[in-house]
This record gives structure tokens, C-alpha cells and sequence, in this order.
């Protein structure tokens, strides 16, 4: 039943750009109407077709619990380098293959036989749950879990703990790297090849801008996990007979610590002034935070740690919605099943094992009450 709610995720197209998220919210809201869930919807693109859902379950505490899943993916990019079709899952050697299958529609598996279980027993968990299914995630959250926590339609002072269930390995994160995508574009002046003195080559002068970047950045090794930079879109022209007077690039920053972020920022200005040209730097999309603080003596998180057989949380390495809930003061983790290694590309896939033990864990602790005792 819990591989099958996966298997049904996976069928639909919720792409990010492309489809984008109503039919599975829509499939979502089917099984909260099923059950007599109350829910809310929150929308805050113009047509309201993306919709961020809430659901309230009421425990025997005063205290509350975000479980927090995106519903959106990436694209499949390329049709042909795939080995089984995307919409379609399957099981190969003890893992489901299929677009979403890490990153993550198993975490959203997860959440939905949550509230299954819930339904089904009419059982009251230990501690007041929202489960919070949001949209846009892949393009940083602009119409999902940021607009949640920026109007403040999240009342913090009642939440205990934020569990984000992006792909871990069914394996407690207590830090995470945020992104900054970062747009630059350089202005030179045009000129024939054959006479490029005239000219200032724009593509030029962006390489050995990245070049310079990405050395600096290679000097912040001593850093706690040391900023990373990649080149994501680069644009130079159209001919080579001709010193082109435009390029732009869109890259990724991944730190974590926001005060890494500024440094390297600083930096790249510096760079850009020292050449007498006209230049542009911006967002490309709003930013994810990056830091995270979870407070390990929490009893859930503790009891979580037990459960996962780790004596200390690990560094999750995307962004994530994880640091919008911190922004707010919450205590935030991130758990769930899949990895990143095999989130964001082709042939997606998540261990059937990681999935199990990613719902058993979290049944165990949020509606039983108990840990390895259960």
C-alpha cells in the first residue's frame, strides 16, 4: 500500500517548469476528502491552479509537528536516456525507477500513508501534525513554503519541530547547504575578428571572471563545508568571425553558512570592477536559505537518532524548504527516503528499504509514541 501510493505519485506529471503541481494536488485532496481531513488550501499564483495544502491532524498534546513534502520535480530532460519512461515505475533490484521517485515523491508517499494510517485506525497522534504539501520547490519555493513563511500564515510560537522529508537515506540531516542562483551579464563592444583590438569581447572577459571565482572559492577549504559554485548556463554568441559584445551566466552557489554566501558575492564584484566595462548582477530566482539549527536534545529528534543508529546529524547537501521554517525560529531537521545522488537526473530511483524505514521511523515516534520499543 505505502509502494503503491508511490507508484501513483510517479504517474503524474507534476514538472517544474511544465505541468507544474494540480493534478497532484488534486489526487492529494481526494484521499484527505476520503478520510474527513481538515485542510486548507493556499494559493499565490494568479490562476490559483498551484496549490499549497495544509492539514491539520489533532493529537493528545498541546505541541505541534510540520511534515513538509514539495510536489513538484524537476524536467526529464532528454526521453531517450532514460532506460524505463518516467511516468511509468518500476521495480528493478529492490529500487523504484521513475521521475521523482528520490526527490521526492517517496517522501510525499511517506507523509500520504501517514495520514492513511490516521484515517483509517481514527487513531490521534502523539502531537498535533500539519502536513504541509507545498509547490515550486524546484524553482526556490517562489510560489510555495517561502510565501507560507513570508505572510505568515504559519503560527510558530505553536510548532515544536519542522521534519522536511527530502531525500537522506532514512538518515537524520541537523544541517543543510542553502543555493543562491545568481544571474551576471557583461557588456564589451563588438568588433571583426580580424580586428578584435577594436573590440572588448564579453565572452573573454566572463571566463576568466569564473576561472577567478572558482579558484577563490577553492580557497575556502578551511571553511565547514566549503563553498561550492557551478556554472549552469553560459552564453557567449552566435559567430566566431565576430568579438561579440554580450554574455551571461547563471550559477549556482551552494554554502553553509549565509556569511560564505556574501563573501564569494563580494568577491565577484570585485572582479567585475576591475574591468572598465558596463555589467549586470542579479537573482535569477529568490534564494534558499541555508542554515538550519536543530537543537539535538530535542526527545523527537533524540529518538529520531536512535532510531536512524547515528550519534550525530548529518550535513544535507541541496536546498531546500528546510530553511524558511528555521528563518521563523523552528526547530527544523530534514529525513526521508532517497538520496541526492541519484535525485536530478536521469534514470531516478529510490531504495524500496529506505522508504519502509522512513515511514516505520516516523509511525513509530509521531503516532505511536515510542521508538524501538513500539
Amino acid at each position: 500500500m505505502l509502494i503503491e501510493q508511490l507508484f501513483n505519485l510517479i504517474r503524474i506529471d507534476s514538472q517544474n517548469p511544465g505541468e507544474y503541481e494540480e493534478q497532484i494536488s488534486k489526487y492529494i485532496l481526494q484521499k484527505l476528502d476520503y478520510y474527513g481531513f481538515e485542510y486548507e488550501c493556499i494559493s499565490f499564483d494568479k490562476m490559483k491552479l498551484r496549490k499549497n495544502i495544509i492539514v491539520y491532524v489533532k493529537g493528545t498534546s498541546e505541541e505541534t509537528i510540520i511534515l513538509n513534502g514539495h510536489m513538484d520535480t524537476k524536467p526529464f530532460g532528454d526521453i531517450k536516456k532514460w532506460k524505463t519512461p518516467p511516468f511509468s515505475p518500476t521495480i528493478i533490484d529492490g529500487e523504484v525507477y521513475g521521475l521523482g521517485a528520490s526527490d521526492m515523491k517517496s517522501g510525499l508517499a511517506v507523509m500520504i500513508f501517514l495520514l492513511i494510517t490516521i484515517g483509517k485506525k481514527k487513531q490521534k497522534p502523539l502531537y498535533n501534525l500539519e502536513f504541509h504539501f507545498v509547490v515550486d520547490e524546484e524553482n526556490n519555493s517562489f510560489f510555495g513554503c517561502r510565501k507560507l513563511c513570508d505572510f505568515k500564515y504559519l503560527r510558530k510560537e505553536q510548532y515544536k519541530l519542522a521534519i522536511i522529508l527530502e531525500p537522506t537515506s532514512a538518515r537524520l540531516a541537523t544541517k543543510s547547504l542553502g543555493n543562491k542562483w545568481l544571474k551576471i551579464e557583461i557588456f564589451g563592444k563588438k568588433a571583426h575578428a580580424g580586428k578584435y583590438y577594436q573590440g572588448v569581447s564579453a565572452p573573454r572577459i566572463m571566463t576568466e571572471i569564473l576561472v577567478s571565482i572558482t579558484k577563490y572559492a577553492e580557497t575556502l577549504r578551511g571553511l565547514d563545508q566549503y563553498p561550492n559554485i557551478n556554472i549552469g548556463s553560459l552564453y557567449g554568441g552566435e559567430h566566431p568571425g565576430t568579438v561579440q559584445d554580450y554574455s551571461s551566466c547563471i550559477i549556482d552557489i551552494r554554502v553553509l553558512q549565509e556569511d560564505h554566501k556574501k563573501k564569494l558575492l563580494k568577491r565577484i564584484e570585485e572582479l567585475l570592477a576591475f574591468y572598465e566595462i558596463k555589467w549586470t548582477m542579479a537573482d535569477y530566482a529568490p534564494e534558499m536559505y541555508s542554515w538550519i539549527n536543530s537543537f539535538e536534545s530535542d526527545e523527537i529528534i533524540e529518538l529520531m537518532m536512535l532510531e536512524s543508529g547515528q550519534t550525530e546529524g548529518l550535513l544535507f547537501q541541496g536546498g531546500s524548504d528546510a530553511g524558511f521554517y528555521n528563518r521563523l525560529g523552528l526547530n527544523t531537521v530534514i529525513f526521508g527516503p532517497g538520496s541526492l545522488d541519484h535525485a536530478h537526473q536521469y534514470n531516478e530511483k529510490v531504495n524500496i528499504e529506505e522508504i519502509n524505514i522512513s515511514y516505520k521511523i516516523l509511525e513509530n515516534i509521531l503516532l505511536n509514541g515510542c521508538g524501538k520499543l513500539c
